[in-house]
């Protein structure tokens, strides 16, 4: 009899252990990576819901309030709260848009930049060429 580490019965069991871990480790690694979608998700949410609405708020009221006392000191710091206010509201979106799980590709960050560099140059007067190399592909990007 050969020893017992030799048998096809010892074999099968390393075998099927060996397939099982890795099996293991594979299902642990998806449940993280799903996890960690699920909870950019939920930041994401977060954010464009509660703080984004709630800066929309200030940045509107301090424009009715600069209507109301136009002219007086007040007026100054009233428009000073809603230019800091929409410049919050325009960050949160670019966080919001940089955690949401589905903008992970390189063809989505392409898309803003393109995006970003036609408001801040087409506001000051300036000509933009946008021409990318690709080669078609769409690559996926780390958070």
């Amino acid at each position: 009899m050969p020893p017992v580490w030799r048998r096809a019965w010892f074999l099968g069991l390393l075998l099927a252990l060996a397939v099982g871990g890795v099996v293991w480790v594979h299902r642990m690694r998806v449940a993280k990576l799903l996890a960690l979608e699920r909870v950019r998700t939920s930041i994401a949410t977060d954010l464009h819901d509660d703080i984004g609405s709630s800066l929309s708020q200030i940045a509107i009221l301090s424009e009715a309030a600069q209507r109301r006392y136009a002219g007086s000191e007040t007026s100054a710091a009233l428009e000073r709260i809603g230019g800091l206010s929409r410049e919050l509201l325009d960050s949160i979106s670019d966080t919001v848009w940089a955690i949401q799980p589905h903008k992970d590709h390189l063809s989505d960050l392409k898309q803003r930049m393109r995006r970003f560099a036609t408001e801040v140059l087409s506001a000051r007067n300036v000509e933009m060429r946008w021409t990318l190399d690709d080669a078609g592909r769409d690559l996926q990007l780390d958070a």
